[in-house]
């Protein structure tokens, strides 16, 4: 009868430490999927983030590079229509670096004013790139005015465009200069080459008629 109890009582234990088992190995799962979880979580949440990272910085590189490309344009306008641009882009290189020393005395152009007229806006394309600077008109129309804060990166942005362009055209001076002197003197070998070959002929010529005489 005594043993019949304790082999009862062996098996109820032994259930019951399977159970716990049962549960800690149960507990354990939940806890390894939780933890999943909150990784899973935590990835995308990083990569969400990385995500929106880009696409702020390539629309900052859009903006950036769309301002690059208006001042460019603006730049070759002036060139384009313009018989004497060389002027003009230094008094835009003077006006675009006084703005980086953000004093209130640069920041207004008085469009009556002879010698602003004079240096500025006789000039097809200077008021378009002064817009892009910052600059917009006065309620009386007859000022230039940049308000508010001034974008440092726009106006160096515009001093590059000009110094670019000032680049470029002096290397094509410099190239047209040089493919020049060098057809100068292709030119010279050529006529030299002519004098000497017809020189040639004639003696040849000279020395047929002597000997047919």
């Amino acid at each position: 009868m005594m043993d019949h109890e304790d082999d009862g009582s062996s098996q109820n234990e032994n259930k019951y430490q399977k159970d716990v088992m049962g549960n800690n190995n149960n507990n354990k799962h939940q806890s390894q999927l939780s933890n999943a979880s909150a990784y899973s979580n935590q990835s995308k949440s990083m990569i969400t983030e990385t995500v929106a990272t880009v696409v702020v910085v390539v629309a900052a590189v859009a903006i950036e590079w769309k301002k690059k490309d208006s001042f460019e344009r603006a730049v070759i306008n002036i060139s384009c229509y313009n018989a004497n641009p060389k002027q003009v882009f230094n008094t835009l290189q003077s006006v675009a670096k006084k703005l980086l020393k953000d004093d209130k005395r640069y920041r207004t152009l008085d469009t009556t004013n002879p010698k602003v007229e004079k240096r500025l806006f006789g000039y097809e394309g200077i008021v378009d790139f002064l817009l892009l600077l910052g600059f917009d008109s006065d309620v009386m129309g007859q000022r230039l005015v940049c308000k508010g804060k001034l974008d440092q990166e726009v106006i160096r942005t515009a001093i590059q465009a000009l110094d670019i362009h000032e680049y470029k055209t002096k290397a094509a001076v410099n190239t047209d200069s040089a493919m020049l002197a060098s057809g100068i003197q292709s030119l010279d070998r050529s006529i030299n080459n002519s004098i000497n070959a017809n020189n040639d002929d004639d003696n040849e010529s000279d020395g047929i008629t002597i000997q047919q005489i």
